[in-house]
């Protein structure tokens, strides 16, 4: 998933165009003034292999890809970053370039070091499948495992607890909680739990998180199937937690993803939000933007973009299914109230269907980045 920078960028990830200067102020092996001019592209094929001759890195398809992305969204540059993600870019299949080239994007946006494990985890973000999958998965692998340690049966215990039905639709409050529930669950806050416990109790408590877990149980674990699961999941939740760290400055931004339980359908529900700090430091709630999307059973895939301005709330939802007009219309009000009660007032619902070229679904990969197509949307006014 991509971080974005600002809210234009939210749904499209735009690309600068050609003959802008490139920041190159990072490291003491920086590179000066590299600039890509407004020419034919056979001359920009040549300048890149100049560029790439300048920082003494081979002359590759791949090597080409990197430089151009680096120039294009304005990373910064030095001698030392070109050539760590022109290593780590050997590892990489043709076919996962494009996702390879988003995690250096990301890990150079976020300011972090482009090494393997960082890079790895800024990957896993970008998998097509969803964490609700690779519980299943680990839990599958530690069936095999013949006699479990204690850790192997705590984590299985806890990836049962987090594949359980704990969801009322109807209540609100419940749902947060679920929400505050998992993320502890999963251990996206660990390291920041252990820093500030106080009582050897509570840190024991939060060693039982999914992340701590994972983590001895690796180094319990002898067969290969079972590890290479485990990191697969482990991988991702670190790169959850890397995507939403280093946060300042006015804006403040989150990325979760989440595995639920609707019924029996098990999916994930993944979210953005985006807000900004008062001066006291708290979020300021009258001003936000949170899109969620998940896959439901019979609705299938949907997309909910959620604008609060003023504490007025404008909601679009992305959705292909005719049957979903008439079930807003069934439960707005209801919706409507439940706002007011909070001291929201909702102002529309827009559903929108997408117009897939060829047929195809967008990637999960662009599900929260790149989601821009042409819309059809019918307004339902409040």
């Amino acid at each position: 998933m991509i971080q974005f920078n600002n809210l234009q960028s939210f749904f499209q990830n735009e690309k600068l165009p050609t003959g802008q200067m490139v920041p190159s102020k990072v490291g003491n092996n920086s590179i000066d003034d590299l600039t890509l001019s407004k020419t034919e592209s056979a001359d920009i094929e040549e300048q890149l292999i100049t560029l790439l001759k300048k920082v003494g890195i081979a002359d590759t398809k791949a090597n080409q890809q990197l430089l151009r992305l680096f120039l294009n969204e304005q990373l910064p540059i030095s001698k030392e970053s070109l050539k760590a993600a022109s290593e780590w870019l050997k590892e990489m299949a043709k076919g996962d370039m494009p996702k390879a080239l988003e995690a250096i994007k990301m890990t150079v946006q976020k300011e972090l070091p482009l090494t393997g494990p960082i890079l790895n985890s800024m990957l896993a973000l970008q998998t097509e499948e969803t964490i609700t999958t690779n519980l299943a998965k680990v839990f599958e692998a530690l069936i095999s495992i013949n006699p479990k340690t204690n850790t192997h049966q705590q984590l299985e215990a806890l990836l049962i607890q987090l594949t359980e039905p704990s969801l009322h639709l109807e209540n609100g409050k419940d749902i947060t909680q679920l929400f505050k529930r998992t993320v502890e669950a999963i251990g996206l806050q660990y390291e920041h739990d252990i820093s500030i416990l106080e009582k050897e109790q509570t840190a024991e408590n939060k060693l039982l998180a999914l992340k701590p877990l994972l983590m001895k149980a690796l180094e319990e674990t002898s067969n290969p199937h079972a590890r290479d699961k485990m990191d697969q999941l482990l991988t991702r939740i670190t790169g959850l937690q890397l995507i939403n760290s280093g946060q300042e400055g006015q804006f403040q931004q989150l990325l979760i993803h989440l595995p639920i339980l609707l019924g029996n359908h098990s999916t994930d529900v993944r979210f953005k939000w985006i807000g900004k700090k008062q001066q006291n430091g708290q979020i300021d709630p009258d001003y936000c933007r949170v899109l969620f999307y998940l896959e439901l059973e019979h609705l299938q895939e949907m997309l909910v973009d959620v604008h609060v301005q003023n504490r007025i709330v404008n909601i679009r939802i992305y959705n292909d299914n005719p049957k979903l007009n008439p079930v807003i219309k069934s439960v707005q009000q209801l919706l409507k109230d439940k706002l007011e009660n909070l001291q929201y007032h909702l102002s529309s619902i827009i559903v929108s269907t997408k117009e897939n070229e060829n047929n195809k679904k967008p990637k999960t990969t662009e599900k929260l980045s790149t989601f821009s197509p042409s819309m059809n949307g019918v307004d339902i006014k409040i």
